[in-house]
C-alpha cells in the first residue's frame, strides 16, 4: 500500500536548473495538494490511530487480564505485564511523535501550496523543520527496533541468538571456503571433523 501511495511522486517531485540537487515539488497544484492531503491521511493518520486504539486495547486487556494463581510465578508474571505495557506504550507513542513531523510538513505544503523552495524564501526557519521533519521519518525504521531490543528482553535474547547462529555459520563457511580454496588434498575423516 504504500509503495502504490507513493508511486506518484515521481511524477510531481523534479528539481531546479539553478539547484540540480534539490528534489522538491515545484508546482503545487490543486491536484497535487489533494494527492498530499490523501497520502498523509492514509500513511499516517489512519495508521496512527488504529496502532494507538490497538495498543490501547491490548494494555487495557494485559492490565485487566488476572491469570490463574500460581504462588511461585505470580511476582515475575506481573513483571512481564508491566514490561509489555511498558513497551507497547512506548513504541507506540514514538512512531507517532517521531513521523508525526513529516506529516505535518506535507499537509503545510498540501494546504498552502508552498513547495519547499518557496517555504526556504519566505523563512529559513520553516525550511529548516521542513527539511528535518523528512529525515526524522526515517528514522522510525531505527528507533522502533532499537527500543525492541532495549526494553524487551525475550526480543533481546532472541536476537542474540539469531546474531550467534548467523555468526557461527558464517564462520563455518569461510573456513569451508578457506578449506577448499587451499587445494590441498584432504583426508576424508579429517575433512568431517573439520566440517563438524
Amino acid at each position: 500500500m504504500a509503495f502504490f501511495m507513493s508511486y506518484p511522486m515521481f511524477a510531481f517531485v523534479n528539481v531546479y536548473r539553478q539547484e540540480p540537487k534539490f528534489c522538491d515539488i515545484p508546482q503545487i497544484n490543486q491536484n497535487i495538494s489533494i494527492y498530499l492531503t490523501t497520502y498523509s491521511v492514509i500513511l499516517y493518520f489512519i495508521p496512527s490511530l488504529l496502532l494507538v486504539s490497538i495498543y490501547w486495547k491490548i494494555v487495557r486487556y494485559v492490565r485487566r487480564y488476572i491469570q490463574p494463581i500460581n504462588v511461585t510465578s505470580v511476582g515475575r508474571k506481573e513483571s512481564r505485564r508491566r514490561k509489555l505495557m511498558k513497551v507497547l506504550t512506548i513504541i507506540t507513542i514514538s512512531d507517532v511523535i517521531i513521523t508525526l513531523p513529516f506529516f505535518a510538513a506535507i499537509m503545510t505544503i498540501a494546504i498552502t501550496r508552498q513547495s519547499q523552495r518557496q517555504i526556504r524564501q519566505f523563512n529559513s526557519t520553516y525550511f529548516a523543520l521542513v527539511f528535518f521533519s523528512f529525515t526524522t521519518t526515517a528514522a522510525i525504521s531505527i528507533v522502533n527496533p532499537i527500543l525492541l531490543l532495549w526494553l524487551d528482553r525475550d526480543v533481546n535474547t532472541a536476537s542474540k541468538a539469531i546474531i550467534t547462529k548467523s555468526f557461527h555459520r558464517r564462520r563455518q563457511r569461510s573456513r569451508m571456503t578457506n578449506l577448499f580454496n587451499n587445494q590441498q588434498p584432504c583426508h576424508p575423516v579429517l575433512l568431517v571433523n573439520t566440517i563438524a
